[in-house]
């Protein structure tokens, strides 16, 4: 079975199951790293995303395949390292991509499973993991909604919000988010695109990714906070799947005023949004209608 996705494709083998027991938020994120980094690294051609079984009893099996620029050999087996890139100029392009797959690489292990890419310089590469399931409950069906939510919101009040991410596919996570909490947004697909918003756009509030090409999340509040008055003082929270307490510091160092993890949490996005505007910007779905006339 084949499903296009926004010039993407998805396989899905026959027999792959599709109701099992494991960790949805693990796997979300994993996927949307590899995905991410894919589409990041692929000017040209594509990106397929294949889902089937693995060699072992209970097993899955992912594998990301790109037309991208390709890794060499000798540093294939180091790329699931911490902070390891392949090469500086790519590094400072594609900004932490490494970080990412060493995240992937603990989250798969974490889980049982394996990891491991196959590529060829200039040709393209083909990231996989695999990963053991156990039966799903009786009567369980396959997760429609894509988002990870746990819990309904609306903000009480229109809300104008800057989304600084380069990743497609958080894009349309956080978009589909915002949607559903009644905010009005912009995407900007980079740190130089989103202070060039900011200085055009009056925003409520700005959702900032962390680590992007060109200018990454923490230089680009810097430049923001240096433009003064209203617009140097929008809130800005940070979105980033790094959550080490030593670097989120660092985060609010730059200026910025909250901090979400990925996978996002709708909970979490919440509680963050009322932090930083000092109201209550998001409320639960039922206590507005609830309070309704």
């Amino acid at each position: 079975m084949m499903r296009v996705l926004r010039g993407q494709m998805a396989r899905i083998d026959d027999g792959f199951p599709e109701a099992v027991s494991a960790d949805p938020t693990r796997l979300r994120q994993i996927l949307v790293n590899l995905v991410g980094n894919a589409m990041k690294f692929t000017d040209q051609g594509q990106v397929t995303l294949r889902c089937g079984r693995g060699a072992a009893p209970s097993t899955m099996k992912f594998e990301v395949t790109d037309t991208s620029i390709g890794i060499d050999a000798d540093l294939q087996a180091q790329l699931f390292d911490d902070f390891v890139q392949a090469d500086s100029s790519i590094s400072r392009r594609y900004h932490g991509t490494g970080l990412g797959l060493s995240i992937c690489r603990r989250l798969v292990e974490l889980m049982g499973g394996e990891i491991g890419v196959e590529s060829v310089p200039g040709k393209g590469s083909t990231f996989w993991f695999t990963l053991p399931y156990g039966a799903a409950d009786a009567g369980a069906l396959p997760e429609t909604d894509p988002l990870p939510a746990t819990g309904r919101y609306k903000t009480v009040r229109p809300l104008h919000v800057l989304v600084v991410e380069d990743n497609e596919i958080n894009q349309i996570i956080i978009g589909n988010i915002l949607d559903k909490m009644g905010c009005d947004y912009i995407v900007a697909d980079n740190g130089i695109e989103g202070v060039e918003a900011v200085q055009t756009v009056d925003f409520d509030l700005v959702l900032m990714d962390v680590r992007m090409p060109e200018l990454s999340g923490p230089d680009a509040t810097r430049r923001i906070r240096a433009l003064g008055g209203e617009k140097g003082r929008v809130p800005i929270i940070a979105l980033t799947a790094d959550a080490m307490a030593e670097n989120r510091q660092s985060y609010f160092d730059a200026g910025m005023n909250g901090f979400v993890s990925k996978p996002i949490i709708v909970d979490q996005l919440a509680v963050a949004i009322n932090s930083v505007l000092c109201e209550a910007g998001a409320a639960p779905l039922e206590s507005i209608e609830q309070s309704a006339p």
